[in-house]
Formats: C-alpha cells, sequence, structure tokens
C-alpha cells in the first residue's frame, strides 16, 4: 500500500533511491525495466541514492547479473531516458502523497484508497446492518451476487442438466425465479403482505428489485424489521427448496407458513426487537441469549 501511494519529486537527488523509489515520471526503475533491476543485488538497491548513481553513471556498476538480451535491451531504453534528468543543487527531494492533489498525507485518504475498485450494491447496508443470525445474512449476500448453486449454475459449469424449479414445476431454476418470481414465492409473500398489512406491493423478478419496493411500505422505525423478515422468508424459502431436493419432502403454502412464523418467533426471543416491532407474535419473555445462539435451536437454521 505504501508503496503505491508514495512518490518522490526530484530535487538534488539525495533523498530518492535509485532503485526502489518512484522517481522516474511516478514510476520504479523495476516497472520500466523490471529485468534489468532484477539482475541488481539487493545490497546496491536499498543504499543508491539518485545523486550517487547519475554521478558518472555509476548505476551501470550496479548490474551484476546475467546480462540477457532483455537485460541489455532495457539497459540502454533507461540509458537514454536516464539523459533527460536533471538534478538541482540545493532543492531536496520531496516524498508526495499520491491520493490528494496537494501532495500531503491524510488519513482519510488513506483509507478511501484501501476500497479503490471495490464494487458495492445498493443493500449493503440494508443487508450487513439488520438483525438476522450471520449465516442468513452470508446467504443473502450470496443471493445478490448470484452465487449460490442454483440450476442454472450447476448447467452451465456442467454438473446437471436437471433445471427445473423444485418449488414450481414449471420453469428454470434461478436465484431470481427461485426468491421472487416463482408462484409458491408469490404465493408466500403476498401472505406475508396481508400479515404486515403493508398494502398490494407490485412483485418483481428479481430478488433486490422485490426489496427495494418493499422497503417503502413500511415506516421507517420499521424498515430494520422488514429486512430481517425479507431475510428470514427468503431463507426459508431456500430450506424449502432444499427440503424438496434432498430429502424430498415437500411441504404446502399453509406449512411453509407455519415454519416461518415459527422461526420467526425464535428469532423475536432471541432478541431482535425490530422484528418483533413489525410482527408482533406473542407475549416474549425478555432474551436470555443472543441471535447468533438461534442456529442451535431445533436444526431449524
Amino acid at each position: 500500500m505504501f508503496d503505491s501511494s508514495v512518490e518522490v519529486r526530484l530535487g538534488d537527488g539525495n533523498l530518492a533511491l535509485f532503485w526502489t523509489d518512484r522517481w522516474l515520471d511516478g514510476k520504479k526503475i523495476s516497472d520500466i525495466a523490471p529485468c534489468l533491476a532484477a539482475a541488481v543485488p539487493k545490497q546496491h538497491k536499498t543504499i543508491r541514492t539518485v545523486q550517487e548513481a547519475l554521478t558518472d553513471n555509476n548505476w551501470a556498476d550496479d548490474v551484476e547479473g546475467a546480462l540477457t538480451s532483455e537485460v541489455i535491451m532495457e539497459y540502454i531504453h533507461l540509458w537514454h531516458r536516464l539523459l533527460s534528468v536533471d538534478l538541482q543543487l540545493g532543492v531536496e527531494d520531496t516524498v508526495c502523497w499520491r491520493w490528494t492533489s496537494s501532495g500531503q498525507y491524510s488519513t482519510s485518504s488513506a483509507y478511501s484508497a484501501f476500497f479503490m475498485g471495490v464494487t458495492t450494491f445498493p443493500l449493503a447496508d440494508h443487508l450487513w446492518h439488520s438483525f438476522a443470525p450471520m449465516r442468513c445474512k452470508f446467504f443473502i449476500w450470496l443471493c445478490l451476487h448470484r452465487r449460490l448453486w442454483t440450476a442454472d449454475r450447476r448447467l452451465h459449469r456442467g454438473l446437471d442438466t436437471h433445471v427445473v424449479c423444485p418449488l414450481c414445476g414449471s420453469h428454470q431454476e434461478k436465484i431470481d425465479h427461485l426468491l421472487a418470481e416463482c408462484a409458491y414465492t408469490r404465493q408466500i409473500w403476498r401472505r406475508m403482505l396481508d400479515i404486515l398489512q403493508l398494502g398490494d406491493v407490485p412483485l418483481s423478478s428479481s430478488v433486490e428489485d422485490l426489496w427495494l419496493r418493499l422497503r417503502p411500505r413500511a415506516t421507517r422505525d420499521k424498515r430494520s424489521g422488514l429486512d430481517s423478515c425479507f431475510m428470514l422468508v427468503s431463507w426459508m424459502l431456500w430450506k424449502e427448496r432444499n427440503a424438496r431436493i434432498f430429502d424430498h419432502k415437500l411441504s404446502n403454502l399453509d406449512q411453509t407458513m407455519h415454519a416461518i412464523r415459527e422461526v420467526a418467533r425464535e428469532w423475536q426471543m432471541a432478541g431482535v426487537q425490530k422484528l418483533r416491532e413489525l410482527w408482533p407474535l406473542a407475549n416474549i419473555a425478555s432474551p436470555s441469549f443472543h441471535v447468533d445462539q438461534l442456529s442451535v435451536n431445533h436444526n431449524i437454521l
């Protein structure tokens, strides 16, 4: 991180190291001539300043490795590049931080640099800041990144040819179909919307869009509970799918709704207060264990 964030603006050349610092147009010698730099012993790289190296072309004496054709070509190329370098006597080299316009280090710019190139998705905060067992959050994370082993992904990898959705039996199994578009899934969500009194929400063909459409239906103070509920229902639909595939057990809509209700009750007993405010199931005593302990209750999670 430090190596990629710092460069040296050349003055008299007494501070910058010739072989290891970024002083030549913001690049290191190893970026310009990697084979040549590899032919230089470490003891020379750590002590040879730019001023020393350019004096009488002493940098050429540091090359002790095999003179292959690549080394010779890079040697000639570097020689010509160094002819245009002028040292400024009496002016100190300046170490510059690359992530600010002023060249001065700041903690905020260093922190931001660690996340350059990171991909994000709009539901990240709702996912990780809501209340649910970690395995359920990780499941939703895999779902949103299309990393669950549904039929379309297995088929793409050549693992099998069984592609029919186990919930409806009439469409290809994809994660968006399974958790948002499937006829079985939509009936579950219709029932949940009636229970939560969220009105008639147009259901979507993608998991992200469905979640984003549901959230505005709840008041601001209940949206965290709705996030937990969304993960709960999606998790239970996934478990129903697995039960049908691996255990050959089929539950009807009433049985699935009963299972969702019982797990929601356990979450509330574990202290998921926001879910209780959204969907009060019973007068539940004060929680005596943490939400992560839900994973050991009756093997439901």
